[in-house]
């Protein structure tokens, strides 16, 4: 008889559960559920409930999370950048998606993680971003002291999630005999939940560059696991290195030729290709990936008519020309883009009369207008070329141009900061630095 009540007891008390109580009772089907959630609501239920935030956490829901997902989401959302032509010195974002929710601010209409949590760890220094990948950020921390202590202060962050780790100094990183080229940061969502961060450097003394690695699995530097030299003055392109195909890639010339060094992140060995024929008086204006295409782009230096857009095949590895783009059509929409450089014959004449002679024989020569703009991505959302865009910030906004429909769009706008004319100085071109972000899982 006791067994028969007890029986009963447990059934009503199932048959009282709730169906959302049941499945949190249910492991594996919650496991389920949340695997089809997007990871700002994933983020947003690790609150929830300590279950919840046991399972979200766990790294291996953060690789199953990532391979079920849509490729498509995948691809970066938005765009963190450093503008000093802004009134702020702060980072700033782009977002790269259409959404436009009314009476919010942009930093909460698009979605966009602020990094200010990472303020009470870096009080009293500024922080810059030096490279991106895939959801996380490799930052440097900067004060007035860390220079003369010999301090290179680098983290690793995940800005929806709002958390970070201090990574420890490199070797030697204290003695003053060496140069930093690049610092980039590898993290492939997909193959695991570790990073690395590639440190390559060259000593005053030699003609070797080399690289350090430090892993996130065993929170250790791994000293000059590649040593190499490049060709005689080579300028090799400082910052951060662009994540491609499973290696990092640089950019650089010796004024005759441009290179591209590639960092095999599997198997630690420096290749060293040779670039598309630069065309005459120009320069190379963008080199970048996005979606898993790479991109270069050369353009002249000077009111460019037009310029192509160049692709590398991930199989044949040949470059391609994939777009050209119409600048006419681009400064007619945004005619601001034009801008004089203060090298008017006349007023020099007046200025310098004692080479007036010189001058005016190359009057035909002078350029008095110039183009102000930066190319800031290459986006490819998918194969179709009718989702592919150009994002370029001009002065007071950013801008996209479809690359196969040909139309144009304002991304965002920000304060511009007029800076003083000066005679015969052209204006400053702004070349910032961009980096792709995604939202992702990872724990750092």
């Amino acid at each position: 008889m006791a067994n028969k009540l007890s029986r009963e007891r447990i059934s009503s008390d199932h048959s009282s559960q709730s169906p959302a109580e049941k499945v949190a009772g249910n492991e594996d089907l919650l496991t389920e559920i949340l695997l089809r959630l997007p990871v700002r609501s994933l983020i947003k239920f690790k609150s929830v409930r300590k279950q919840w935030s046991y399972l979200i956490s766990d790294p291996q829901f953060a690789l199953d999370h990532t391979s079920r997902t849509n490729p498509s989401s995948l691809i970066p959302s938005s765009l963190f950048f450093h503008n000093s032509l802004t009134e702020s010195r702060d980072i700033d974002f782009v977002w790269l998606n259409d959404i436009n929710i009314p009476n919010q601010s942009p930093r909460v209409r698009a979605g966009v993680p602020s990094l200010s949590f990472l303020d009470s760890g870096f009080q009293g220094g500024i922080i810059r971003i030096l490279h991106s990948c895939n959801g996380l950020l490799l930052c440097r921390f900067y004060t007035t002291s860390s220079v003369c202590e010999g301090g290179l202060h680098l983290c690793v962050c995940n800005p929806i999630a709002k958390t970070y780790a201090l990574l420890p100094k490199p070797h030697d990183i204290t003695q003053n005999n060496f140069w930093i080229f690049s610092i980039s940061l590898v993290f492939d969502p997909c193959e695991s939940h570790h990073y690395r961060v590639v440190f390559v450097k060259k000593t005053s003394n030699s003609a070797d560059y080399s690289i350090d690695i430090y892993s996130s699995e065993n929170g250790l530097w791994t000293n000059s696991v590649c040593r190499f030299q490049l060709p005689s003055r080579f300028s090799f392109g400082t910052g951060s290195g662009v994540n491609w195909n499973g290696g990092i890639h640089w950019i650089g010339d010796n004024n005759f030729k441009c290179y591209s060094p590639v960092f095999n992140t599997r198997t630690n060995n420096l290749t060293l290709t040779e670039l598309p024929t630069k065309p005459p008086q120009s320069s190379i204006q963008y080199f970048g990936a996005f979606g898993g295409h790479l991109h270069l782009i050369y353009a002249k230096d000077i009111l460019p008519e037009q310029f192509e857009v160049l692709e590398k095949d991930r199989d044949t590895l040949e470059w391609s020309i994939r777009y050209i783009v119409d600048m006419n059509q681009i400064v007619s929409a945004f005619p601001e883009i034009v801008t004089d450089t203060g090298l008017d014959a006349d007023r020099m004449i007046a200025r310098f009369p004692q080479i007036a002679h010189v001058i005016r024989s190359c009057r035909g020569e002078i350029q008095e207008k110039e183009y102000v703009f930066n190319i800031m991505s290459v986006v490819e959302r998918g194969e179709k070329k009718e989702d592919s865009e150009l994002v370029l910030i001009v002065p007071g906004k950013v801008i996209s141009y479809n690359l196969k429909l040909k139309t144009l769009k304002v991304l965002s706008e920000f304060p511009w900061k007029e800076l003083p004319s000066k005679d015969f100085t052209p204006t400053y071109r702004n070349y910032d630095v961009v980096y792709p972000y995604m939202e992702s899982l990872a724990s750092v």
